[in-house]
């Protein structure tokens, strides 16, 4: 059977496309206002000009009417000439940023392809040493994030004797030729196997690079939105409404403004520390929430390496560890191996590790499926279905499914899944 292979863009680059819209809109507003900043300039000329010639004028009127020229008119006007200019660069600047993270996305989706193709080849050339091992197709996996091992399968019908002497030529013959074809067909076996792993070491590459592109699209909005703040530009978007309202700033003793986030809220980093007792994280989260600036979409627009980290601490509120861990196992279901290195903090060193992982992260989620269609069957309509403690404990993955609200319950009633029960038994 052959490979399956997602999409490149939001199936194996899970993360959201650096690639949004186009370098040229933002070289455009630059554009723009640097013929603003031409046209202002050739009106302070006009008004200096102006000026000038009122100076062989001795009316008081006349006097006024040069101050206000001078110290309004041309002082507000070479100001806001200024902040025109900081804009423009800020554009323009924005325009370059942007223009790189775009080459280097779609060389990396251009890579991430060339890979994935080397992949398919290689599970082909499996599938070729599968005949001479004489085994079936099924022993190359479907996953292109899950290469075999190295050691080749063994041939079910192959009896330990095949090797042993016989007085036969014509039988000593034909087994000489069945074991030279067998070790042909496992080296075969190895050397594709190695391009596989070599492939998928690449593939992780390539998603790291990813998620760092999109990292660096979103510090150059940051910084773009910033830029825009502190110049009077950023006023008028204000005034008028625009998307860069005044509440997304917050301003610092040094008079700089940067985004306000929920990642950045002081006790949310305190909680990230991992340096705080369960009633300690508590209380910083309740402080967030008495904040009254973060709400449900804040916590689901979290970096995924924070959900990860929410979805496993124990004093975070049970509706946002749910909303973390399923962000969390639907990366897992999508990138199992970024997930793997995400959960566990290294990539995996053994591709049985990362196979075993998929299979707990499957098990995981049809738990999970099984709990919602329980759901106005064998459990009230309405019920709440929540992924609670979503981490890992002594290397294996580990969580909880709660049927029902746990933030609001009165009464918990614990199962722990072992021999003879589990969660698609609880009552």
């Amino acid at each position: 059977m052959p490979v399956l292979l997602p999409p490149v863009e939001g199936g194996v680059l899970h993360e959201r496309s650096p690639v949004a819209g186009s370098p040229a809109d933002a070289a455009q507003a630059a554009q723009v206002l640097r013929g603003v900043v031409r046209r202002l300039e050739e009106m302070i000329g006009h008004t200096v000009q102006a000026s000038g010639s009122l100076n062989a004028m001795r009316a008081v009127s006349i006097r006024n009417l040069q101050a206000r020229l001078d110290s309004r008119v041309v002082s507000g006007a070479r100001a806001f000439t200024r902040s025109v200019t900081a804009g423009a660069q800020a554009f323009g600047r924005y325009a370059s940023e942007i223009e790189e993270i775009h080459t280097a996305a779609h060389a990396v989706v251009t890579r991430v392809e060339s890979e994935l193709a080397v992949i398919v080849a290689a599970s082909r050339r499996l599938e070729a040493a599968c005949e001479g091992l004489g085994v079936g197709s099924r022993c190359v996996p479907e996953r292109w994030n899950a290469p075999p091992s190295v050691f080749p399968p063994a041939d079910p019908g192959e009896s330990v004797f095949a090797g042993a002497e016989t007085v036969d030529p014509a039988v000593a013959a034909r087994g000489t030729a069945k074991r030279a074809a067998r070790a042909q067909a496992e080296a075969e076996w190895a050397s594709a196997v190695r391009i596989w792993l070599g492939a998928v070491e690449r593939v992780c590459a390539e998603q790291r690079l990813w998620r760092a592109l999109v990292e660096d699209r979103r510090n150059a909005e940051h910084a773009l939105v910033n830029a825009l703040d502190r110049t009077d530009i950023g006023e008028l978007i204000r005034f008028s409404g625009g998307p860069v309202p005044a509440s997304m700033f917050q301003t610092d003793i040094s008079g700089t403004s940067r985004p306000r986030s929920l990642a950045d809220d002081p006790n949310m980093r305190r909680i990230l520390s991992g340096g705080l007792s369960e009633t300690e994280v508590a209380a910083a989260w309740k402080a967030i929430r008495e904040s009254a600036r973060y709400g449900k979409s804040e916590v689901q627009n979290l970096p995924l390496d924070v959900l990860a980290v929410l979805a496993r601490t124990n004093g975070i509120p049970a509706w946002v560890q749910d909303i973390a861990g399923r962000a969390v196992l639907d990366h897992a279901l999508t990138d199992p191996a970024s997930a793997y290195e995400l959960m566990y903090g290294s990539p995996p060193g053994d591709p049985l590790a990362l196979t075993e992982f998929m299979r707990h992260v499957e098990g995981l989620n049809e738990a999970l499926v099984d709990a919602d269609r329980r759901i106005g069957k064998d459990l009230p309509a309405g019920t709440r279905i929540q992924l609670v403690n979503l981490g890992t404990h002594d290397g294996a993955l580990t969580a909880g499914i709660s049927l029902g609200n746990l933030d609001r319950a009165s009464h918990v009633g614990v199962n722990y899944a072992g021999m003879n029960s589990s969660v698609g038994l609880s009552e």
